[in-house]
């Protein structure tokens, strides 16, 4: 399942859909944390991919950061024991950041922090926009105890 919230990319989310002709692949237009918290049970979900979340970067708004809120807790809640966050970026300070809470905070298990292999084919519009501009990409996974 797929989710995005903003139009223009919800729209070309459905349309990748379209074309991937995967059968068990589900596109949605919807607001993450509102969907999952009224529609999955807890402990429904192994594995949660974010693909660049907002970093919001200002120091005022450090609150927001999708790991940090409130919001977390409907990621964490889906999520299975031992199940596995993956959280793709282009700022190993925003990984970084997201790595200690992960771990300090939430008590994951932090199994890799790394550079994305960008030779192959890139898996959003974010990710084909930094490999042309030649940015570093960092994945972290961790997993939930």
């Amino acid at each position: 399942i797929g989710i995005e919230r903003t139009l223009n990319k919800s729209q070309a989310l459905l349309q990748n859909v379209r074309d991937a002709k995967v059968p068990n692949l589900i596109g949605v237009r919807a607001d993450a944390v509102a969907l999952i918290h009224q529609k999955f049970p807890r402990e429904s979900l192994s594995e949660l991919y974010f693909f660049y979340p907002n970093p919001t970067p200002k120091r005022s708004q450090a609150n927001k950061r999708f790991f940090v809120s409130g919001h977390f807790q409907v990621f964490h809640e889906v999520l299975q024991t031992e199940g596995l966050i993956s959280l793709t970026t282009n700022i190993y300070e925003y990984a970084a950041e997201a790595r200690a809470f992960l771990k300090d905070v939430w008590g994951y298990q932090i199994m890799s922090l790394n550079p994305v292999d960008l030779q192959v084919t890139p898996r959003t519009d974010f990710e084909k926009k930094y490999v042309e501009l030649g940015q570093d990409v960092y994945e972290l996974i961790a997993r939930k105890q």
